[in-house]
């Protein structure tokens, strides 16, 4: 099935993107992304961003999770919308901290998959 072939592929993307980072810098993701300034959207609160700054961890971790449950039952429609929430959590999380924006095809992507 193309869902469960996609999320299966995301999930190895991001285990060997996690591996790179903890074998070059000696942590894992989750810790790098720290910073004094955390920047968020517009229409998000700052009591929305500090619950998701005070659950940085859980969130990493459920993104693997989430897309490993997407390789096993990717063509049920539930599976994939809890996958879209996750990935939308670790993106705001993990971007508010970093900048960086190379998240953004993943995070379209498993909206896409919603539909």
């Amino acid at each position: 099935h193309a869902h469960a072939s996609w999320y299966a592929l995301q999930l190895s993307a991001v285990l060997l993107w996690w591996a790179l980072i903890k074998r070059k810098t000696g942590k894992h993701l989750y810790s790098l992304c720290s910073s004094s300034v955390i920047t968020r959207p517009s229409w998000l609160s700052r009591e929305a961003l500090t619950l998701l700054v005070s659950h940085k961890r859980q969130i990493f971790l459920a993104l693997p999770a989430a897309l490993a449950a997407g390789a096993f039952a990717g063509q049920h429609a539930p599976v994939r919308l809890l996958i879209a929430l996750v990935v939308s959590l670790y993106h705001l999380s993990e971007s508010s901290h970093t900048n960086r924006h190379g998240e953004y095809p993943v995070l379209y992507t498993a909206w896409a998959m919603v539909l």
